[in-house]
């Protein structure tokens, strides 16, 4: 899988992800609509499957190294790419919000985003907590 593509300029802010009944109803959305999620690791791969995160290594389907995700440019990280499938869903489905990741400790599992045909249809920014979503996700809505 390529590095995924930014639809520029199609897209608004979804602060009210940040409320529990609209991330749910988002979920409920994107799962039918997209086909991938993508979230940044700060580790390496070979350390993916040991950390808390280790239930989900067998829905990734590719990962890079990259200093520029969806959402950040800065220090190299490891994009992770998953499949939409029983695991993916249920744990995301188990978040309070769309911030709602665990960034304490050393290992951080962040930005969520959602792809489809290889490009970012949502993107968020968990230590920021802020989220923008495409105008044609945001229409299914």
């Amino acid at each position: 899988m390529e590095k995924v593509r930014d639809i520029q300029g199609e897209y608004r802010e979804a602060d009210e992800l940040a409320q529990p009944e609209a991330y749910q109803k988002f979920l409920r959305v994107a799962f039918q609509y997209a086909d991938t999620i993508c979230l940044t690791y700060n580790r390496e791969m070979k350390d993916f499957r040991a950390s808390q995160w280790g239930f989900l290594h067998d829905s990734v389907v590719n990962h890079e190294y990259t200093r520029q995700t969806p959402v950040t440019k800065g220090p190299s990280v490891l994009l992770l790419y998953l499949r939409i499938d029983k695991t993916t869903k249920k744990w995301l489905q188990e978040k309070h919000d769309i911030y709602d990741f665990d960034a304490a400790g050393a290992e951080r599992l962040e930005d969520l985003c959602f792809c489809k045909d290889g490009s970012v249809i949502f993107k968020s920014c968990t230590h920021e907590e802020f989220c923008y979503i495409a105008s044609d996700l945001s229409d299914r809505l």
